[in-house]
C-alpha cells in the first residue's frame, strides 16, 4: 500500500451500483429526459411504473432525485406554489414557468449569465450556481 490520501470514486451514472440495483439512477434520468416540462417526484414515480421501467419505491425516487440535484445532474425548478419539478440539467438553467399548468419552457440568456459572473467577480465569488425561473401564464392556458 502506498502512502497518501485515499479517494473514493463515485460510480458513473447508470453504472451498476450507481444508485442501487438495476440501474435505478439511469432509469430516473432516462424518464426525466422524456418529459419536456419536468416532473415532480410522484409523477416521475408513476411514469416509471407505467412505462414498465424501474419498479422502485417513491422513497427511492426522492433519494435519487436529491442525489442527482446535489451532483448538478438535475435542475430543481420551484413552481409558484413551491412544489419542485425536476429536469435534466442539460436542458437549461432558465425557465418560463406557467402558473396554471406547470409547463416549464427553457430559454437562454447569455447577457444574464455575463452579468451574474461580473457581479460574482466584483464580490470575489467563484464556482457559481444559479437558476432563474420567470412565472407567468403560457399561451395555451391564456387562450
Amino acid at each position: 500500500m502506498t502512502a497518501g490520501r485515499m479517494v473514493a470514486e463515485r460510480p458513473a451514472a447508470g453504472a451498476p451500483g450507481a444508485s442501487g440495483p438495476g440501474g435505478n439512477r439511469a432509469a430516473v434520468l432516462a424518464e426525466l429526459g422524456r418529459h419536456e416540462s419536468g416532473l415532480d417526484a410522484r409523477r416521475l414515480h408513476a411514469a416509471l411504473w407505467d412505462s414498465g421501467g424501474a419498479r422502485i419505491s417513491l422513497t427511492t425516487v426522492y433519494r435519487i432525485l436529491r442525489r442527482l440535484a446535489d451532483e448538478d445532474l438535475v435542475t430543481v425548478i420551484r413552481t409558484e406554489s413551491g412544489d419542485p419539478l425536476y429536469r435534466p440539467v442539460a436542458i437549461g438553467r432558465y425557465f418560463l414557468l406557467c402558473r396554471v399548468c406547470g409547463r416549464a419552457e427553457p430559454f437562454t440568456a447569455p447577457e444574464v449569465e455575463h452579468r451574474l459572473r461580473r457581479i460574482a467577480r466584483e464580490h470575489g465569488f467563484g464556482e457559481l450556481r444559479y437558476r432563474l425561473g420567470l412565472h407567468g401564464v403560457c399561451p395555451r392556458c391564456a387562450a
